[in-house]
């Protein structure tokens, strides 16, 4: 048995979803100056990428006793739990027959932003999942995989064990017939015309998920409406807990809200 199985059969019985694995020995599209592997981890020769499926329970929050350890001070995603635990794990499995390896999920602060204001992650998750073949970038900048759609959860293992890369997917287009997250963007951060994604403008949607933040207190933690109504792989398991989102306000705060951020932009 090779190490790809071996990693694959080991992933698959914890409970894992889907696993990629990427070469760090070539060019990846779309990273930005710093992001590839080899800029992180010089000796890096595969990168594997984790995903597991969330529904819409990426948003299912865990509150242990009033208490949070999520980054943004509030509640911790139990998804996000979950795919940590994993990404250990298989990072464990490796180190115990001798390779090295990182995980990004390890890095705080500043060191896990190459731009913390435009939250530009130093380790490039989605390019990353594209490039292992756990799924394709949408329209509207998530990635979108075969089985989750783009609800998916991903965790990273740098490595430098060399490993068979599994490659891009073929032949799995999503968006080509569909516009429905550009329809229903509330500030129309989607241009439904180019390539994925060429046509998400980062910028403005990053700037109302930070407004709806801040004008709401905190009711509203996600805009999260492409990753809702994206008609691919709708699994939705439960709803326990959720953070809120754009559409979990009426209608008439929506539109005010849109109101004011069209006034301030």
């Amino acid at each position: 048995m090779g190490l790809n199985e071996e990693i694959n059969n080991y992933f698959m019985e914890l409970g894992g979803g889907r696993i990629g694995i990427a070469s760090a020995n070539k060019l990846w599209r779309y990273v930005a100056n710093g992001q590839h592997p080899r800029d992180i981890m010089p000796e890096c020769n595969s990168v594997i990428v984790l995903a597991i499926g969330t529904g819409l329970n990426d948003y299912v929050t865990a509150d242990f006793k009033g208490k949070s350890i999520d980054v943004d001070g509030r509640t911790y995603r139990v998804s996000q739990l979950f795919i940590e635990w994993l990404t250990y794990r298989v990072a464990g499995f490796l180190m115990r027959k001798g390779f090295k390896t990182i995980t990004p999920i390890d890095w705080t602060g500043s060191e896990a932003w190459l731009n913390m204001d435009k939250r530009i992650h130093r380790f490039p998750f989605k390019v990353a999942a594209y490039e292992a073949g756990i799924g394709v970038f949408g329209k509207c900048g998530l990635i979108i995989t075969p089985d989750y759609g783009p609800r998916a959860k991903l965790g990273v293992v740098m490595t430098n064990a060399v490993l068979e890369p599994t490659g891009r997917i073929e032949g799995f287009n999503p968006c080509i017939n569909c516009t429905v997250c550009a329809e229903s963007c509330p500030v129309k951060a989607i241009d439904p015309n180019p390539p994925p994604p060429e046509g998400f403008n980062r910028d403005k949607c990053l700037k109302f998920y930070q407004y709806l933040r801040k004008s709401t207190n905190w009711k509203v933690v996600h805009c999260a409406v492409c990753f809702e109504v994206c008609p691919i792989a709708g699994n939705r398991e439960y709803t326990l807990g959720r953070h809120g989102t754009f559409l979990s306000i009426d209608e008439e705060w929506r539109s005010r809200l849109i109101k004011d951020f069209k006034y301030i932009s």
